[in-house]
Formats: structure tokens, C-alpha cells, sequence
């Protein structure tokens, strides 16, 4: 895991709820499946946290343009991908905009 006991701990914990699903390798790290019913009702932060960094990204990809928000009568979003989000992400060349940085800009 991340050699830390304590999130060790944490983690070890959260697949024992049920919030953290194993899903394979990247590399030499775990990687993990996250059950958003059970993080809500066991881990309240950890599915705050989520939610943010969701919504974060949501708007980094309106920003450069990789998406589009569409609502309907009722002000339901839905997301709909650009034809430059297409050719980003055809090209391969997304890290460009999903690099650290390119979160830290205003």
C-alpha cells in the first residue's frame, strides 16, 4: 500500500465498508474502485472531498473548452463532449491540460 500504517489503516478500512473496491495495478500502486453510496454513508468527508475534486474538474474541462453544459427545463445539467475534447482526446496529448498546473491557473 502507501508504506504509511496509518493510511494503511484508512484504506484497509475502507475496503472493509465496502468504499473501496481493488481494481488492478498502475505501475507499482493499487488502484481502487470507489462505491459513492457507501463513501456518503460511512466516510462523509472522504465523499465530500470527491465531490469537490469532481466538481473542480467538471469546471477545468468547461474551461478549456474539452466540454459543454447543457440543462434542461428543470436546470438538470448534462455534460456533453467538444469537438476539441474529441481531438484531445484522440490525440493523446491530454496531460497538458490535467497536469497539476493547469489547475493552479486562474
Amino acid at each position: 500500500m502507501d508504506n504509511d500504517p496509518e493510511v494503511d489503516a484508512i484504506i484497509a478500512e475502507m475496503v472493509d465498508f465496502g468504499v473501496l473496491q481493488p481494481n488492478g495495478m498502475y505501475g507499482e500502486e493499487f488502484t481502487y474502485n470507489v462505491d459513492m453510496k457507501s463513501a456518503k454513508k460511512h466516510f462523509p468527508e472522504f465523499y465530500e472531498m470527491l465531490m469537490q475534486d469532481v466538481d473542480d474538474t467538471m469546471l477545468e474541462l468547461v474551461k478549456h473548452d474539452l466540454v459543454s453544459v447543457n440543462y434542461d427545463e428543470n436546470l438538470t445539467a448534462s455534460f456533453e463532449i467538444t469537438e476539441k475534447g474529441k481531438e484531445v482526446l484522440e490525440a493523446g496529448n491530454h496531460g497538458e491540460y490535467f497536469s497539476n498546473e493547469s489547475f493552479d491557473e486562474s
